[in-house]
């Protein structure tokens, strides 16, 4: 495996960071849920439980987007996001 370019470390930097601005996003959703389950216990916190599932798993995604982009981009695969997925 040869060298990245400088270039190319720049394209996946600008691209992972728009992904990464995605899941900082989902991730504030969360907590602002859990913050309400906690506050108001309610018949909904099951549902609001299940919300938050489906954002953990749209986080994942991203993340294996972002492995995605750099096999694209850099032609390597990254195994930390699969850690953090």
């Amino acid at each position: 495996m040869g060298k990245i370019s400088p270039a190319k470390k720049a394209e996946f930097a600008e691209k992972s960071k728009e992904l990464k601005g995605h899941i900082d996003e989902l991730n504030k959703k969360i907590q602002e849920i859990e913050k309400d389950i906690n506050k108001n216990k309610d018949e909904n916190d099951k549902y609001k439980k299940i919300l938050i599932a489906n954002l953990q798993m749209n986080i994942i995604a991203i993340y294996l987007k972002m492995r995605s982009v750099s096999k694209e981009i850099m032609g390597i695969i990254n195994e930390a996001y699969l850690d953090k997925a």
